[in-house]
């Protein structure tokens, strides 16, 4: 087991012309993280990718807000978007439980939280988006 900052500076360490490996290890790091934090699943990478690709806001990965972390903030509302695969959050009782306690503290806290499936990710990925721009229209007249 390591962690990525391990691996950042065994990266460092290690890294000279004529290396081999030193590209591919670089590119496993950089697919692997995100905003310089390792993805937890391919979900929260497909997610990044989708909100590059579709030109949405920036989001913050891993944001703690109210205590919980979150996958994903869209920095500069009140909006978290979160990545539900189904092995973690549908088969198991607990994090299904702690799932909706997190999502009734952040909406009690004036949170939105809004879930996405791999499936809604991986199959619909404009589909997916369009709703994310939708809440971001719907929240954005009550900035103003």
């Amino acid at each position: 087991m390591l962690s990525l900052r391990t691996l950042e500076v065994a990266l460092q360490q290690h890294a000279r012309p004529g290396r081999n490996g030193i590209t591919a290890l670089r590119a496993a790091i950089d697919a692997w993280a995100i905003d310089t934090r390792p993805a937890d699943s391919l979900l929260e990478r497909a997610m990044r990718a989708l909100v590059t690709r579709y030109s949405l806001p920036p989001v913050e990965f891993h944001k703690v807000i109210e205590g919980w972390e979150v996958d994903f903030w869209v920095v500069g509302t009140p909006i978290v978007l979160e990545c539900d695969g189904w092995a973690t959050h549908g088969l198991e009782r607990g994090q299904f439980e702690r799932d909706r306690r997190r999502d009734a503290e952040l909406v009690a806290a004036g949170w939105i939280v809004v879930r996405f499936t791999y499936r809604a990710v991986t199959r619909t990925p404009a589909k997916t988006a369009e709703r994310i721009r939708s809440v971001l229209n719907r929240w954005q007249p009550l900035s103003a």
